[in-house]
């Protein structure tokens, strides 16, 4: 068997692999061969990444394939219309024929952390993972951009990271920084699109002021201002619904750069 990390996940209950095979193949990579999606009826558990037969697993090769891992991961939030509850991401067994360690097997654990929301299970088959794991290892700024997103979806406080993705979303439209580009980018090509779920509007609360603004921005401004008034009863909720419609137009505008 050849050498492989384990990467247990936990708190993904709304996207899974559709079939039997779960297993995809990497081709021109130096060091991984294939990659195994690991299922408990329709919920993702694992990822195991499998390495070429005279690889020796060190630290620099679990840090790198970590990064691939959760970068996959990310890929798939923003694409397969995954969300999370409490979400982790740990360093679990290895296997390491090539070098045996003194102390016993290699097993560090490593926590990586997102917190989003419940949603009904999609599955999608084993292809589709493919061509995200592939995606998010070519495009070095695109790399960084994904990279960018999962760490802000890290942040636990609901509130502070629906404010930092709208940031993020902010800092790729706009080179002034003026929310009326993100309005108009969903309005006029968001919205537009054929993407299934489009952004609702809002007249805006701004006083003496009477124009529409897209829910997305609708919610960062009540956030922002600490508007107690407007603040939704199921709060979380709303939030949460909203953070996702964040990550369909910011992995939208990425898929166009």
């Amino acid at each position: 068997m050849n050498p492989f990390i384990i990467f247990d996940v936990s708190g993904i209950d709304g996207i899974a692999v559709n079939g039997e095979c779960r297993t995809f193949s990497i081709e021109r990579h130096e060091n991984i061969t294939s990659i195994e999606i690991l299922q408990d009826d329709l919920c993702i558990v694992g990822i195991k990444v499998f390495f070429a037969p005279d690889i020796t697993i060190d630290s620099s090769i679990i840090d790198s394939t970590r990064q691939s891992v959760e970068l996959f991961i990310t890929n798939i939030i923003g694409h397969l219309d995954a969300v999370v509850t409490e979400f982790s991401v740990r360093t679990g067994d290895i296997y390491n024929p090539n070098e045996q360690p003194k102390d016993g097997p290699l097993i560090i654990n490593d926590m990586i952390l997102m917190v989003d929301t419940l949603s009904v299970t999609v599955s999608y088959p084993i292809q589709r993972y493919a061509g995200l794991f592939l995606n998010s290892s070519i495009d070095l700024r695109k790399k960084d951009r994904f990279t960018i997103f999962g760490n802000i979806m890290k942040i636990e406080n609901i509130a502070v990271r629906y404010l930092m993705q709208y940031e993020f979303l902010l800092s790729l439209i706009s080179q002034n920084r003026k929310q009326k580009d993100v309005t108009d980018f969903i309005k006029n090509q968001f919205n537009t699109s054929s993407v299934p779920t489009k952004v609702g509007f809002h007249k805006t609360r701004r006083p003496g002021k009477n124009f529409d603004e897209d829910d997305i921005t609708y919610y960062r401004n009540i956030l922002a201002h600490n508007d107690s008034s407007a603040i939704p009863e199921n709060f979380d909720r709303t939030i949460s619904v909203m953070s996702k419609a964040l990550t369909n137009v910011i992995f939208f505008y990425l898929d166009q750069t």
